[in-house]
């Protein structure tokens, strides 16, 4: 009885909300085939954007095969519904749209947007790879693509996982969960900024010394990625800046600065970096970062670096009297206009 009315409740609340053109279809489960089961986990890189606890999208992709261990990505194809005729699946997606929180164990369930099925004939086994957030799937190959290309998304990998067919035991009795493992596949960078004053009062005493941006350069984002072997289609290399950065004061502390940064590894860390002083701007071009030792700060795939840096306030020479310049630009001077008749 419980039971009922819950359903019907369900029922009126979902009649109330709509409109006679507007109509929720529920979608239908097919009586003839086997929803796969699926689960996630990552391997959480310390304050990356996908950290523990956090919500992700995710796009799924599915392919067949004969053999029990070997996925044929080559024979993939998109089709973007599954189709239930009269309860029966006729025709099953290739794709699917997900959802999931970040965890690293105990993993965590995946929410789908359509369920995948197994194959309704003998002898074909299905296999199941992701790519995180999710992308446009392209209508050839099996590539994913994004739209966002900032430097603020945490692009992730979950290889190729073998599901099996509808005929195995677990599969069947719905006991068998299959986990996708996603790496990351950039590199990411956290910047903290301090200000080093000079002993006794230096040149920028009693002004106000503010961060305007960082700059990193040879850095480029994912395209795309293959979903078959995890291979990433890089932009082309740039320097970019770090988002999320305001021109507030620099403190004598080191603090945290604009947002995380997620790039291409790459061998270095150059910045371009401009603050101001008193508004006026001071520009530190090819800044090297180093690591401990002094060798390269490398970017490294699926690692986070935090890079801290500190401005030296320069020192006051006592006694000793600044040269001081201005600047003009000559305006552009109208040149002689030409004509052609083709």
């Amino acid at each position: 009885m419980k039971t009922k009315m819950s359903v019907a409740l369900l029922t009126l609340l979902i009649s109330a909300g709509c409109t006679d053109n507007e109509q929720i279809t529920l979608p239908e489960t097919p009586v003839n085939a086997v929803a796969i089961q699926l689960g996630q986990q990552v391997n959480a890189v310390s304050r990356a954007v996908a950290s523990d606890g956090v919500n992700v999208s995710a796009t799924l992709l599915m392919c067949d095969g004969s053999s029990p261990s070997t996925a044929d990505w080559g024979q993939f194809a998109k089709v973007d519904k599954n189709v239930i005729e009269d309860g029966q699946l006729k025709s099953r997606a290739s794709i699917s749209a997900a959802s999931f929180t970040v965890a690293a164990t105990p993993a965590n369930d995946i929410s789908l947007n359509q369920l995948l099925y197994y194959s309704l004939g003998d002898g074909i086994n299905s296999f199941i790879a992701g790519v995180s957030p999710a992308g446009k799937v392209s209508d050839a190959g099996s590539s994913v693509a994004f739209t966002q290309e900032d430097g603020t998304q945490d692009v992730m990998w979950a290889e190729t996982v073998a599901v099996g067919n509808a005929k195995d035991v677990g599969n069947a009795a719905g006991t068998s969960k299959y986990n996708l493992a996603f790496v990351h596949k950039t590199t990411q960078l956290n910047f903290a900024i301090g200000l080093k004053r000079t002993a006794g009062g230096g040149e920028w005493q009693g002004k106000k010394v503010a961060l305007k941006s960082i700059a990193v350069q040879q850095a480029s984002v994912p395209q795309s990625v293959n979903v078959a072997n995890g291979e990433v289609s890089w932009s082309t290399a740039v320097t970019l800046k770090v988002p999320g950065i305001s021109e507030a004061a620099i403190a004598e502390t080191a603090t945290a600065v604009g947002e995380a940064f997620m790039i291409n590894p790459y061998t270095e860390v150059i910045l371009n970096v401009v603050i101001t002083v008193d508004g006026a701007e001071k520009i530190f071009n090819n800044v090297r970062v180093t690591a401990a030792g002094g060798s390269d700060l490398a970017r490294e795939e699926g690692k986070s670096h935090l890079v801290t840096l500190t401005i030296q306030e320069p020192a006051s020479a006592e006694g000793a009297v600044t040269i001081k310049t201005t600047a003009t630009v000559k305006p552009w001077e109208q040149g002689t206009s030409g004509s052609a008749e083709l």
